[in-house]
């Protein structure tokens, strides 16, 4: 995980050495995507020990919000507005936390996906996310919020860092997510 976040920082111009968030998807009403670009913000003004990197596209006013706050806050956040598997891959390897402010989503897949790349998943607890992440204050491994804004949202996002912030818990629950099993075993 150290190697690709230093190597994802490089290729992408981030601040070494700082917990990553990211977000890979359609830019959307439904998946809550209009609610990152203010949260990004007040996350940042509180606390710029962070940095965090979008993959999307989708809703053009969506993308211009993103596209607004790329490299701000002295490089700590990517925006890319296209698709790429590789990228997504690499994000999903690379970060420490995964975005899915979803309004509705009926099963999800990224969080799964997060979580076996040892990637703590931030959610919206609605549908599929509800079903598969519990809440870290409930000895689970990701974040979950109820409310889709974007105050709830960068609430999350502190919890995780807050977590980021005790090595031994948040090397614990990664490593947890890492063996969970959501086969039909």
């Amino acid at each position: 995980k150290e190697k690709n976040q230093t190597q994802f920082c490089e290729t992408f111009g981030l601040k070494q050495g700082l917990p990553i968030v990211g977000f890979i998807g359609r830019l959307a009403y439904q998946k809550g995507a209009e609610l990152i670009p203010k949260a990004i913000e007040k996350v940042l003004k509180k606390d710029s020990r962070v940095n965090f990197v979008i993959l999307g596209t989708g809703d053009k006013e969506i993308e211009k919000q993103l596209m607004a706050i790329d490299g701000a806050y002295d490089g700590r956040v990517k925006v890319m507005i296209t698709y790429s598997e590789s990228i997504a891959r690499n994000i999903y390897a690379s970060c420490d936390f995964l975005l899915m402010p979803s309004r509705y989503e009926p099963c999800g897949l990224n969080q799964l996906f997060a979580m076996r790349y040892g990637t703590i998943p931030i959610v919206r607890t609605t549908g599929g996310l509800k079903d598969t992440v519990i809440d870290i204050g409930d000895k689970g491994g990701g974040i979950t919020f109820y409310d889709a804004n974007s105050n709830e949202l960068a609430y999350a996002i502190m919890r995780g860092l807050e977590l980021y912030a005790q090595p031994k818990w948040f090397e614990k629950v990664r490593k947890e997510n890492g063996s969970k099993d959501f086969s039909w075993k």
